[in-house]
């Protein structure tokens, strides 16, 4: 989840420097992973998309820990949701690219990052519920 945070706010540095189309192509920047001697606008935009793809690779580790571990249901339906809705930022993050940040696709972009944000906090406060009320049970020794 903090991954998330970090990612909205470098989502906001990207808007508040105008960085959305300093990357005219996806997955790569001016045909370059990491361009050589870039302007700080593309080191931003590559920044925020590198986070994105840190955000995905945690998020798939823990859902698939949430599986592995068996966690209630509640909790892994929630990352199950987080998933889709993480998938549907990486899409709006895309066509924000190629239409030139229509402002429709990037209010999108932003709602979905606020639902994300929202859906593996209450993961979270799912799994930590279940856990405490399992733990009042549990006869003290």
């Amino acid at each position: 989840m903090i991954g998330i945070v970090v990612q909205i706010v470098l989502g906001g540095r990207v808007s508040s420097h105008y960085a959305g189309l300093a990357c005219p192509d996806f997955p790569t920047c001016w045909g370059q992973w990491i361009p050589d001697n870039p302007l700080e606008i593309v080191k931003i935009q590559i920044i925020h998309r590198f986070g994105a793809y840190m955000v995905a690779l945690l998020l798939t580790i823990t859902l698939g820990f949430a599986i592995w571990k068996n966690f209630p249901t509640t909790s892994k339906r929630l990352l199950q949701i987080s998933m889709y809705l993480l998938v549907a930022q990486i899409i709006l993050g895309i066509l924000n690219v190629f239409f030139g940040l229509p402002k429709l696709v990037t209010a999108l972009h932003t709602g979905f990052a606020i639902l994300l944000l929202m859906s593996s906090y209450l993961s979270l406060i799912s799994r930590a519920v279940i856990l405490t009320s399992e733990s009042e049970r549990r006869p003290e020794k």
